[in-house]
């Protein structure tokens, strides 16, 4: 059917004789040429990012300090990733210190479309507890995103937190995980650390086993998240 078509407009080209009409037998050459590739087109992604929602569309849908949200749409909907840190403090028991706790919370949010209310399909807490040393923890918010890298038109979540309960110059924990539906990858290490004059330390590494079957796009991903982080949040203590 290919050849058939190409060599008609080729035949059209090479018996017209008019100047005039190169212009037209060019752009036809074109749009035949189109016309025949356009079944081995990918179809587009139905994955998009979408603007942040008001503070009034996300009242009452997480606790704490709103830290980031993340406004998507892909194949399952519209979806509302909600980042949020709380603080606590226990109170001591006898002669120990009180113990500090902070608690990261991401929540993803889905609904059907604008007339119906959130609901919450997964929750992840991450609290982190210090008893009388400096304690930090939060998320590496500019590595927190929905993507579409496999281009299968559902996103993936990415999260990237940090956390240190110590009280001198020590590694903080580090922490990415990926969520794509049901699927979940998990990297868990220590930020590297470097004082000037001595060797760096930390640095330290651990791969979920499953994330080595991952898409090559989404290792590839994590792995530029964890460049990204390694060295830790410079505001920690």
């Amino acid at each position: 059917m290919r050849s058939t078509l190409v060599q008609g407009v080729i035949a059209h080209a090479e018996f017209t004789v008019k100047p005039t009409a190169a212009l037209r037998i060019t752009v036809l050459f074109v749009l035949v040429l189109n016309a025949i590739g356009c079944g081995s087109q990918h179809a587009p992604s139905a994955f998009m990012v979408a603007p942040s929602l008001t503070k009034a569309g996300v009242k009452g849908l997480y606790s704490g300090t709103l830290l980031k949200q993340v406004v998507f749409n892909d194949i399952d909907g519209a979806g509302l990733l909600l980042l949020s840190r709380s603080e606590s403090t226990m109170p001591a028991d006898g002669d120990e210190d009180p113990v500090e706790q902070v608690t990261l919370r991401a929540e993803l949010y889905r609904r059907a479309d604008q007339r119906t209310p959130w609901t919450s399909r997964w929750a992840v807490d991450d609290p982190v507890q210090c008893e009388g040393l400096d304690l930090d923890a939060g998320y590496f918010l500019d590595q927190v995103t929905a993507t579409d890298l496999d281009n299968d038109g559902r996103a993936e979540l990415t999260l990237a937190s940090h956390s240190f309960c110590g009280g001198g110059v020590d590694p903080q924990q580090l922490r990415i995980g990926l969520r794509q539906g049901e699927q979940y990858y998990e990297v868990r290490g220590e930020s590297l650390v470097q004082v000037q004059g001595d060797e760096p330390f930390g640095g330290e590494r651990q791969d979920d086993p499953a994330l080595a079957s991952a898409a090559p796009a989404l290792r590839a991903h994590v792995d530029r998240v964890w460049e990204a982080i390694k060295r830790g949040d410079a505001g920690a203590p």
